[in-house]
């Protein structure tokens, strides 16, 4: 059965402001709203608030971005609140293909996984054919010292 839901989606629109406000742009987020009335230079923004006296970098930013990458922004990000119209139908095909690629990589681990056990089997088998062929050298050689397993592997 198909049917239409509202569907809640939030998104960030820039309101200007009267006042400047330091903002990252790496994160996109305002780091220091109302820092000053006037512009302020590149080289006295490491001195604000938001920014770490010893390390100079963000204390807002998640990353921890250096100042560099801040700038002063007449503008605040304001988040409004939408209402959209769905479809159940929309709603189940994005599901089933977020569903297709969750078995994808589950395929794809199962056969990483196999062809792990293929390699260490192979390994193995090389291991103790070594290890047969280097006692059987002794042998020949007339040696009575026979290597341990992690002679071998060295």
């Amino acid at each position: 059965q198909d049917y239409e839901f509202d569907d809640i989606i939030y998104q960030e629109r820039r309101q200007k402001t009267e006042y400047y406000n330091i903002g990252c742009a790496d994160c996109n987020v305002i780091c220091y709203e109302r820092a000053s009335m006037e512009m302020i230079d590149k080289e006295t923004l490491p001195n604000s608030s938001c920014f770490d006296p010893d390390s100079g970098c963000c204390t807002v930013c998640k990353d921890r971005c250096p100042p560099t990458r801040h700038s002063c922004v007449q503008y605040i990000l304001v988040k409004e609140k939408k209402v959209v119209k769905r479809r159940r139908s929309e709603m189940f095909q994005k599901y089933s293909k977020a569903k297709q690629k969750v078995e994808s990589a589950a395929q794809l681990i199962a056969s990483l996984k196999q062809e792990i056990k293929t390699q260490d089997y192979k390994v193995r088998k090389a291991i103790k054919m070594m290890k047969e062929s280097v006692n059987k050298l002794q042998q020949i050689a007339l040696r009575k010292k026979v290597l341990s397993d992690d002679e071998y592997y060295d």
